[in-house]
């Protein structure tokens, strides 16, 4: 005996599928296809040899200088490591914890030997966007001395006829009035080192000690942006404007001035995570 069934009970199924798909995609916004240009550009991590995942402010090599601070172009030198311009004098980036907003740099030209620097008569400020971190102080290098000027902190460079140069671990240059003083050498060169990478009192040449202090390099504090914590809170990515005088957050459905629009957050999941975030920060 064979049984029919009319034809409506065979599209049942398929209707109620259809009903399904339509269902599942109008759950999703159009904006989550079509995510905002700055948006996806921004979630691209700045990474260079060991120095990776690094977001605002850092920009350069294929990261928009939107999605960073123009303070913060970072360069990568043949794949190996990065190196960031501040006053004009190229510095290694060694490390960079943006965690605690640090970051771990040496001079590029002092870096192979201190016999042959690059601009001198200079002493290294930091920019309103950095200061020191604990533990660094100056290291005073001088050239052209007397050839009575004396020092206990001294190194030879055998590539320069032998010459022996000085150094001081001090922030205070020497009386320049003093005679075969170190203030009587022709230039001087100011480099921030850490304090534990000298010795205090070196028993021979100084060069090896020089040349370590200048490759373990310096630490600075970077200025931190609230803004962007409130922005990435809201699930936005910081960045800033063409002019590099506006902060901006790019979110998934366009650019907003400090916080994403609720509903934005990254992962569905995570939005009222985000929210609720960003509610404790603003009433803390």
């Amino acid at each position: 005996m064979v049984l029919y069934m009319p034809q409506s009970c065979y599209e049942l199924p398929f209707l109620l599928i259809s009903l399904l798909i339509i269902f599942i995609f109008s759950a999703f916004p159009s904006s989550r296809c079509e995510e905002d240009a700055n948006f996806t550009e921004c979630g691209r991590r700045y990474e260079c040899g060991n120095v990776k995942n690094l977001s605002f402010p850092f920009w350069g090599d294929g990261r928009p200088q939107s999605c960073g601070h123009p303070g913060f172009e970072l360069r990568c030198e043949r794949g190996e490591y990065p190196v960031i311009d501040i006053d004009e004098v190229e510095y290694r980036v060694l490390n960079v914890s943006q965690k605690n907003s640090t970051m771990i740099l040496a001079r590029s030209d002092l870096w192979d030997s201190p016999c042959s620097p690059g601009p001198v008569n200079t002493a290294f400020t930091p920019p309103f966007s950095f200061n020191y971190t604990q533990g660094v102080i100056n290291l005073t290098l001088f050239y052209d001395c007397p050839d009575l000027a004396s020092s206990p902190y001294n190194f030879t460079c055998s590539g320069d006829g032998g010459r022996t140069y000085f150094y001081n671990v001090t922030d205070f240059l020497p009386d320049i009035n003093q005679p075969n003083g170190l203030g009587a050498c022709g230039r001087f060169l100011q480099v921030p080192v850490f304090e534990s990478a000298l010795d205090e009192f070196p028993d021979q040449d100084g060069l090896e000690d020089v040349t370590r202090a200048l490759r373990e390099g310096f630490g600075l504090n970077y200025t931190q942006f609230p803004h962007c914590r409130q922005c990435e809170i809201s699930g936005g990515r910081c960045g800033i404007s063409d002019s590099g005088e506006t902060f901006n957050c790019f979110c998934r459905n366009g650019t907003q001035e400090l916080i994403c629009p609720p509903g934005t957050a990254e992962h569905n999941g995570e939005k009222n995570l985000h929210l609720r975030g960003y509610s404790r920060h603003l009433h803390s």
